[in-house]
């Protein structure tokens, strides 16, 4: 409860917040009255980390009442602290995903080297600096099963990511273990450590996982919670996979990460599908089971950073950014950002990408500022292309000359906004007496704050576009602040 609040207070107060990622053994939400491997002793309440990112609920705990399971973490009564809801109360706001290496006994490491090994990977594969091919495999023991073709979830995902003629039906572990799959799906009849025709969490103790992305389904460790959990097993494993979920009951879609979404928006539009992608049988779905392990910011694909950021003064003020292009192959140019704190909204300077290693922001204003650069390469796979943003490296700066103009006088302003409604972008229109500057954000009806920007206003008219596609159907607020002026303008987006 103490950490979902916390949660619902960074939603609710900061910008733009859209997913948790639980590093550690953070405390296990349960849930449900249900078994979704179909075991009726395994029948009750599962772990359910979506109760951190389905902020509205409502979650209750006073409804069921169930003592009967044969496992004690999954009996259920009233006031017990486990929750009452089997299906998700509400769309959950927020991806959510943990990665979790307690109690696993059957790896010789301990849970500090095992978290340290995998985030070190998890580095290296953000950085484009690790051989993966581009390929799948699927381990298909179960087949048609009723129908519900849990492998489908491999059949399905896998071309849009690789390319059909790059999927291979192979056994799961010892591929891994030889050769550097991207993406790989395994089902078997299961146990909680094991899984028919897959192998056990042993195996997984003794053999790398070179792979990044996978799936395992089969009975019973679904339930993540317990010593040796076989789900959470290939993130264990030296060097581990990167992430894993159990695909079968709900399935899962990931097409979205062939055009640049990270792993943790397919994992959100898999938990709270009923009828964007219609899948019969989808025996699981909106339940609060489904889970994703590892980093959920992944991406499929990446492009090597740039080097060597510095920040330094402009003696007609502001700053000059310099850095040292990006070794990676086919980068177009790069985007520059300017935040006021490390962890605070960073907002992109140039329109269009720049080509060279040298940007020039003489409109920074006074104090201390954050500027990151990202490189951009167009990036092709089997489902399109897209234009793939490089992770950014930053470097600070105290600016200490400033060309912006703070009017010494109240400036008196109008405002206009058109298109009202808005769909994708919305033009403000800025009148203004003096020159001077403004900050500029959108708010909701919630109080959340979006596009929260600082400008030099002129005197007469100044215009702005602002991409408002992201944003929730509702209405908003445009406020403008300079000095003690503020002028507030109500709009609506469709």
């Amino acid at each position: 409860v103490t950490i979902k609040a916390a949660i619902t207070a960074d939603y609710t107060s900061h910008a733009n917040v859209k997913s948790v990622l639980l590093l550690g053994h953070v405390a296990v939400p349960y849930s449900g009255d249900d078994n979704p491997d179909g075991h009726p002793d395994h029948l009750g309440a599962w772990p359910s980390d979506i109760f951190y990112g389905s902020i509205a609920g409502p979650w209750t705990d006073a409804v069921i009442n169930d003592p009967g399971s044969s496992y004690p973490a999954n009996q259920n009564i009233p006031g017990d602290g486990k929750y009452d809801q089997t299906l998700i109360p509400s769309l959950a706001e927020l991806q959510v995903s943990r990665i979790d290496f307690a109690n696993m006994p059957a790896f010789p490491a301990t849970e500090v080297q095992m978290m340290d090994r995998y985030l070190n990977k998890d580095h290296v594969y953000k950085m484009d600096s690790m051989l993966v091919l581009h390929k799948a495999l699927i381990s298909d023991n179960f087949g048609y099963f009723g129908g519900e073709a849990f492998a489908g979830n491999g059949w399905r995902n896998f071309p849009p990511l690789v390319g059909r003629d790059s999927v291979q039906a192979l056994p799961f572990i010892s591929t891994l273990a030889s050769s550097p799959y991207q993406w790989a799906y395994g089902c078997g009849g299961g146990s909680f450590t094991s899984a028919g025709g897959i192998g056990t969490t042993a195996n997984f103790a003794s053999n790398p996982v070179n792979g990044i992305f996978t799936m395992l389904f089969g009975s019973y460790f679904g339930d993540w919670n317990v010593q040796d959990n076989f789900l959470r097993a290939p993130l264990c494993s030296n060097p581990p996979a990167l992430t894993n979920c159990w695909a079968g009951r709900p399935h899962w879609f990931f097409h979205h990460m062939a055009l640049g979404e990270n792993i943790g928006f397919s994992a959100n539009l898999s938990q709270n599908n009923s009828s964007i992608y219609p899948i019969y049988p989808n025996n699981g779905a909106n339940q609060i089971h489904s889970g994703l392990m590892g980093d959920l910011s992944l991406r499929t694909d990446y492009i090597k950073p740039v080097l060597n950021v510095n920040a330094t003064n402009l003696t007609t003020g502001g700053a000059i950014i310099n850095w040292t292009a990006s070794p990676g192959a086919g980068v177009l140019g790069y985007y520059i950002y300017r935040a006021d704190s490390a962890y605070g909204y960073y907002t992109r300077l140039n329109a269009t990408m720049v080509s060279g290693t040298t940007y020039s922001d003489p409109t920074a204003s006074l104090g201390l500022k954050y500027y990151m650069v990202r490189p951009v390469k167009l990036q092709t796979t089997p489902s399109g292309g897209y234009y793939n943003l490089g992770v950014g490296v930053t470097d600070t700066i105290t600016i200490t000359n400033s060309t912006l103009q703070v009017s010494s006088v109240q400036p008196v302003m109008n405002i206009s906004l058109f298109p009202n409604p808005a769909q994708s972008n919305l033009n403000v229109a800025i009148n203004t007496d003096n020159g001077c500057v403004a900050t500029m954000y959108v708010v909701n009806a919630q109080g959340q704050v979006f596009d929260r920007v600082t400008k030099q206003l002129k005197a007469g008219n100044n215009q702005y576009t602002l991409s408002v596609s992201d944003l929730a159907a509702g209405v908003y607020q445009m406020v403008v602040i300079a000095g003690d002026t503020r002028v507030v303008k109500e709009w609506l987006k469709l």
